[in-house]
């Protein structure tokens, strides 16, 4: 990482928020500050279980999420917003936001969706918004 950094691909900033490594103005690891963050990344993770719903969620093109309105709230998402599911076995499936009310605390998917993602109901996702990078 301190060599993409040097190379100006990643600056200081961008390795501690995304991968939670804090590199000090003399290009050293700060290994406490690189705990906290890596700590605080993780616990602000949102993690549900997936549902499998009995109809197609998809609007034109987009395929549906439905989420629960207290994980989009965490996830600072609103109706539409790009999220993307991570099983952490297979690819990222991406997909948009349909914020539903009373959804138990799980991600709603339909049959396609848990063929793409080969996943079964009830398998634990990450949820990650995605979120435009401007440079």
């Amino acid at each position: 990482m301190r060599r993409d950094i040097s190379l100006g691909y990643l600056s200081a900033g961008e390795a501690l928020r995304r991968y939670g490594v804090a590199i000090s103005k003399d290009g050293t690891v700060d290994p406490e500050l690189t705990r906290k963050k890596r700590d605080e990344i993780k616990s602000s993770r949102v993690l549900l279980p997936l549902q499998l719903v009995n109809t197609e969620l998809l609007d034109g093109f987009r395929r549906l999420f439905e989420l629960p309105r207290a994980a989009a709230d965490r996830l600072a998402v609103d109706e539409g917003a790009l999220v993307e599911i991570v099983t952490g076995r297979n690819a990222a499936m991406r997909g948009w936001v349909r914020i539903v009310d009373g959804a138990n605390n799980v991600l709603r998917v339909d049959a396609a969706t848990l063929t793409l993602l080969a996943a079964e109901a009830g398998a634990p996702v990450e949820v990650r918004p995605i979120r435009a990078v401007t440079h």
